[in-house]
């Protein structure tokens, strides 16, 4: 630490309450562990100070742990998040037979009415998905890595056309204050990842995926 930053620190010390002075102590005495640095950084940015290290664990071949407080992947740098749907802990992703489910509830592909017969727009469709139990895309990215765990329902529609399945509890500002939702697909033989932005309109091939009420 360099002499201007020490005599920054003292300074502030002296001016501070001192019922918090013991909280300081404690803090300086733990700062030495790297764990504990880390964790005040999160702490510093509004985040989970503790939060798992790990985005998923197996727990057998059709069974896995997923951590919805991991930090969240961005779709590109310097994006924004935007939480639609409070999503923390950890969940239970299962596959039976040609269905998966989340805590034992079964996940579903969501259509709007308008999307059978056109597009409706994302801001719409926003508002209406909220009241819903749309998923993470923590579990998107756990998929990822699972793929043998992702519905074969979620490649294409019964017409054969390709699906993009949307996973609508975070959304993903640019520097331009356009959002964007990230999504899964799959497509020349492997499934991936993609965004789409909020201003487009959604159609009969762009489901969000929910949990069954």
């Amino acid at each position: 630490m360099s002499k201007d930053m020490l005599g920054i620190a003292v300074r502030k010390l002296v001016t501070l309450p001192v019922s918090s002075l013991g909280i300081i102590c404690d803090l300086l005495e733990k700062i030495s562990d790297p764990q504990w640095v880390e964790a005040t950084k999160r702490f510093l940015r509004k985040e989970n100070p503790w939060v798992k290290q790990w985005l998923w664990r197996k727990i057998d071949e059709n069974t896995i742990e997923v951590n919805l407080d991991f930090p969240v992947k961005l779709p590109f740098e310097e994006a924004e998040l935007r939480v639609w749907k409070k999503c923390s802990g950890l969940v239970i992703v299962k596959r039976i037979g040609e269905d998966l489910f989340i805590d034992d509830r079964k996940i579903i592909l969501h259509f709007e009415i308008e999307q059978n017969s056109g597009t409706i727009p994302g801001s719409t469709l926003l508002t209406r998905l909220v009241e819903k139990d749309v998923l993470h895309p923590n579990i998107l990215d756990a998929l990822l890595e699972n793929t043998h765990l992702i519905p074969n329902s979620f490649k294409k529609d019964k017409d054969g056309n390709i699906q993009i399945v949307f996973f609508w509890a975070v959304g993903f500002r640019d520097g331009n204050g356009v959002v964007c939702i990230r999504c899964l697909h799959f497509d020349d033989g492997r499934w991936g990842w993609d965004y789409g932005w909020l201003d487009n309109g959604f159609d009969d091939q762009c489901p969000a995926v929910l949990l069954a009420s």
